[in-house]
C-alpha cells in the first residue's frame, strides 16, 4: 500500500505509480532456469541464488529502467524489420516451418510463440535472442546474433571510444556480461558473428558493434553454468560485506547476513 510518508515525501501521484510497479514486480514468478543473459556476471554465488528461486528486489526506478529497455528493443527491432536489405528472424516472423538460418546452419533453436532461443542441461540453462539476421552492410551474407541494449549516455560514450579503437574487442571490454551472453548464443547457433545495436534511452542515439565468436570463452561459460546448476549450496563469495560490489548486490542480506540457506528452487534436481 502507499503510505502517508511516501506521499508527503514527494509527488503523491508518482508514489502511487511506483507502488503499482512494485506490486506488479512482486507478482512475477521467479525463473526456474539459469539465464544466459547473466552467465557472464562475475559472482557465481549471485547466479546460484537467482537460479535457486531467491528473488531479487529492485526499487521502482530500476524497474522503470528495465521497462524502458524492453520498449526500446521493440522500437529498434521494428526499424530493422523495415530495412529492405536485412533478413531478420524473431518472435514476430517465425510462422511457417524453419527459417532459413536454421536450414543454413543446422541449429536446433527452440521456437516458441514469444521468443526464439536455446535451452541446455535439460532446460536448466536457457537464453532467448532478440533476433537472428543477415544483410547487415558490414557483412551482408553472414548470419548474426542480434542483441539490442539500452544504456545511459555515459556508458554509450564509453562504447563509442572502445569501438573507435577496435570494434571486435569493444563489447568484451565494455560489458563482459553482454560479451558472454552472445558468445553462448553464437555457440548454440553455430554462428560466427553477433551484432549489438546499442542505444541511449528512447533510442535517441544508436551505435552498432560486431563481435567474433570465441569458442574457448563460450565453452567456459557453459562449464560455469553447469557448475552453478549442480551446486548443492551457495558458491564462493567474491568479497566480504564491505566490498563495494557486495554492498550494491540485491542478494547482500541473504548472502552476508542470513544463516546458510539450502536450495529452494529446482527441487526436482538430483
Amino acid at each position: 500500500m502507499v503510505t502517508l510518508e511516501s506521499i508527503l515525501d514527494g509527488d503523491p501521484l508518482v508514489a502511487i505509480i511506483d507502488q503499482v510497479i512494485l506490486e506488479e514486480h512482486e507478482r512475477e514468478p521467479p525463473r526456474h532456469y539459469l539465464g544466459a543473459s547473466s552467465i557472464g556476471e562475475e559472482c557465481s554465488r549471485k547466479l546460484w541464488y537467482r537460479y535457486n528461486g531467491h528473488k531479487e528486489k529492485f526499487d521502482a526506478k530500476t524497474i522503470r529502467r528495465f521497462a524502458d529497455g524492453h520498449r526500446t528493443e521493440e522500437v529498434v527491432l521494428g526499424w530493422l524489420r523495415n530495412c529492405k536489405s536485412i533478413e531478420l528472424y524473431n518472435a514476430r516472423n517465425l510462422e511457417d516451418g524453419l527459417p532459413s538460418f536454421q536450414r543454413h546452419t543446422g541449429s536446433e533453436t527452440d521456437i516458441s510463440i514469444n521468443q526464439i532461443g536455446f535451452s541446455s542441461f535439460d532446460g536448466k540453462f536457457a537464453g532467448h535472442y532478440d533476433a537472428i539476421g543477415r544483410g547487415f552492410p558490414q557483412a551482408p551474407k553472414t548470419w548474426h546474433i542480434v542483441e539490442v541494449k539500452c544504456v545511459n549516455e555515459k556508458a554509450f560514450e564509453e562504447l563509442k571510444k572502445l569501438k573507435a579503437k577496435n570494434e571486435k574487442t569493444a563489447i568484451e571490454l565494455w560489458k563482459p556480461e553482454y560479451y558472454s551472453q552472445v558468445q553462448v548464443y553464437m555457440h548454440m547457433e553455430k554462428l560466427t558473428r553477433s551484432i549489438h545495436i546499442v542505444t541511449t534511452p528512447g533510442a535517441r542515439d544508436l551505435i552498432s558493434v560486431r563481435t567474433d565468436y570465441n569458442k574457448t570463452h563460450a565453452e567456459a561459460m557453459l562449464a560455469k553454468a553447469k557448475r552453478i546448476i549442480d551446486a548443492k549450496e551457495p558458491l564462493e563469495r567474491i568479497g566480504g560485506p564491505t566490498f563495494y560490489k557486495c554492498k550494491m548486490c540485491s542478494f547482500r542480506e541473504i548472502c552476508h547476513e542470513a544463516p546458510p540457506i539450502p536450495r529452494t528452487g529446482n527441487t526436482s534436481d538430483t
